[in-house]
């Protein structure tokens, strides 16, 4: 049976660390809800990365600015391109991960709101890369106590 790899897809966050010069991405967003979707991430899944309205896909590690676009700024056709630049840069960081007949070795696991959530989802499913959607119709305080239920459960 195959090995897959399980690739964490977090949704950036509207509080940001205010500076003029560009900081790894891991540490742009600032707010609770983001870090503690990272830390989950980081204790469930083999690779992370960070999915932003502003850059797409994003590495932690990769240096970035400060910006305020959000994903309901685009129009739909802007919406649809955006999701088909990120399924195909995560395509290009997985590179490697597939089997003999195409498929990709590789899950994914979305930690973003439902504007992201959903757009991820469905370019995903489109190109063969089964994901869920563990906290898909949760409002935010909602995710908060789902991730802390989460951290919770795996102290014990």
């Amino acid at each position: 049976m195959n090995e897959f790899v399980l690739v964490g897809l977090v949704g950036c966050g509207k509080k940001k660390l205010e500076t003029e010069e560009p900081v790894p991405a891991g540490e742009l967003y600032t707010g609770s809800l983001f870090r503690s979707t990272m830390h989950f991430a980081a204790q469930h899944c083999q690779r992370v990365f960070i999915v932003s309205a502003q850059y797409g896909l994003l590495d932690p590690a990769q240096p970035v600015l400060p910006y305020e676009k959000k994903i309901t700024d685009l129009c739909k056709g802007e919406r649809k391109a955006w999701a088909i630049t990120v399924v195909r840069s995560l395509y290009d960081e997985m590179d490697g991960q597939f089997g003999h007949n195409g498929d990709p070795l590789f899950r994914t696991i979305i930690l973003a709101g439902a504007a992201y959530a959903d757009l991820l989802h469905e370019e995903l499913r489109w190109n063969r890369v089964p994901s869920c959607r563990p906290m898909r119709g949760l409002g935010q305080g909602q995710r908060m106590r789902w991730l802390s239920q989460c951290k919770n459960a795996s102290k014990k």
